[in-house]
């Protein structure tokens, strides 16, 4: 993702890539490789298209890397490490390598029984998926990159601390996107989601339209 000081200034946080801006565009605000429902398992194909997103980010000088959720098929520390084993042979160099992020999607949950505990506990899974993943952040996380403030939100998100989250980051950076990633698109606003988008936090957002 490539975005350039023209479409802010024109109202519209635009994003695409280095070839459709062309020469002639400003130097960008910041470069951020996305992808999101890779749903690898070993065996199954989908970490080739990792490995493929990897070396494209890293032909393209991204500073951050993102995956938007269900990044296994299904909760599997085999995938895991196979999908951190393709970051570290792309980056050799942890401390020079962009800074990655991930949500924590639906996929990603494993069966959990504790008593007192649910099942498929969102945040149990998160932390035994930390050390294999690499993830260096909170299911809930905050981020800058170009002087404008990235926020991640897992698929289970409580939709108070939601709101108080982006509230904040707006009352923080007047006058700026505040870029918001989680799993499921807000309802009606992209492929698909007239179907399965998140209707919860439409009004919400209809509110603030810096938000992106």
């Amino acid at each position: 993702m490539n975005c350039s000081r023209r479409f802010f200034l024109g109202g519209l946080a635009a994003c695409a890539s280095s070839r459709l801006l062309g020469a002639a565009e400003a130097r960008p605000l910041f470069r951020i490789g996305m992808m999101t429902d890779t749903h690898v398992l070993v065996g199954n194909g989908r970490l080739e298209n990792v490995r493929r997103a990897y070396a494209l980010f890293r032909s393209m000088g991204v500073e951050a890397i993102l995956n938007c959720g269900d990044i296994a098929d299904t909760y599997s520390p085999e995938a895991y490490r196979a999908y951190r084993a393709i970051a570290d042979e792309t980056y050799p160099d942890r401390a020079s390598a962009p800074a990655e992020y991930f949500v924590w999607a639906n996929h990603d949950r494993r069966p959990f029984s504790v008593p007192g505990k649910p099942q498929n506990d969102y945040a149990a899974s998160f932390e035994a998926a930390k050390p294999v993943l690499g993830i260096r952040h909170g299911m809930h996380h905050h981020f800058e990159l170009g002087g404008y403030v990235f926020l991640v939100f897992p698929q289970c998100r409580d939709e108070a601390l939601y709101e108080r989250t982006i509230l904040k980051a707006l009352q923080l950076h007047p006058g700026r996107p505040v870029f918001v990633f989680d799993h499921v698109p807000p309802f009606g606003t992209t492929v698909g989601s007239n179907r399965s988008g998140e209707a919860r936090s439409v009004a919400f957002l209809h509110r603030h339209p810096e938000v992106v």
